[in-house]
């Protein structure tokens, strides 16, 4: 059976009990700051408020493109006794890349020079032996349009497309007379176009291109020396590197 307090207790304590009551009622709830009440993330007071980040540009869906080229190209000739089979090359190629993603297409025109070339040295024979020494070339200028693939990826792209239109070859050759002799042809053009580029900044790319070119064409000159003909067109083979830049 349970104890009871003394009755001496039970007055005090039911006074202490109404005491504490009353001064909790008395005392008004304080109000909290309004710079805590808010967004726990705005800055203390006497701050600035840090800008909000600027949202990421989209995409570009459309971006130009010009690209210089030197390198090398080979003449796909049955022997090199009248001209070498290698030479060397350079060229121009501006255009533009529509679309976003992964996958692109492009459309590019482009100017390119070619050229393979020997030393030919004549003598002539008379009262006195003449020596003379002149250069046999065949150059090509080339002019081309592209529809390009294009494969875009975060520092590499990739390109493999076709290309065709216009050439145009030149022979120059020595006589044994040390004079020059000329001939000069038209013909069109196709082939594939296939490169990679790696990025050095956003608007600058290190490449490596490789192109064939096939022609029309089987104009020759006639040699009085060894009476044949040497044809002025044969596949070329051209690769070297590229730098292209993006606007």
């Amino acid at each position: 059976m349970a104890r009871r307090a003394p009755p001496t207790l039970l007055v005090p304590l039911r006074v202490a009990s109404a005491l504490l009551l009353a001064w909790a009622l008395a005392t008004p709830a304080r109000a909290t700051p309004p710079e805590l009440d808010a967004d726990p993330f705005r800055p203390p007071p006497g701050r600035k408020a840090r800008p909000a980040p600027a949202a990421a540009k989209p995409p570009a869906r459309r971006w130009w493109f010009v690209r210089p080229e030197v390198g090398f190209v080979a003449r796909l000739s049955p022997d090199r006794s009248f001209v070498p089979k290698e030479g060397f090359g350079f060229g121009l190629q501006a255009g533009a890349v529509l679309g976003d993603g992964l996958l692109r297409f492009g459309l590019a025109a482009r100017y390119g020079y070619h050229r393979v070339a020997r030393q030919i040295d004549t003598v002539v024979g008379g009262t006195n032996l003449t020596a003379c020494s002149d250069v046999r070339s065949v150059a090509y200028h080339i002019a081309t349009a592209s529809l390009l693939g294009w494969l875009e990826l975060p520092s590499v792209s990739l390109w493999l497309g076709a290309h065709g239109g216009f050439a145009y070859a030149q022979l120059q050759t020595p006589t044994a007379t040390c004079d020059v002799s000329e001939a000069t042809a038209p013909t069109g053009t196709v082939g594939p176009d296939v490169g990679v580029a790696y990025r050095l900044r956003p608007d600058l790319w290190l490449g490596l291109y490789f192109r064939s070119l096939h022609f029309f064409s089987k104009a020759a000159w006639h040699s009085s020396e060894d009476d044949a003909s040497h044809r002025l067109f044969y596949p070329l083979i051209a690769t070297g590197v590229s730098l292209t830049l993006r606007f």
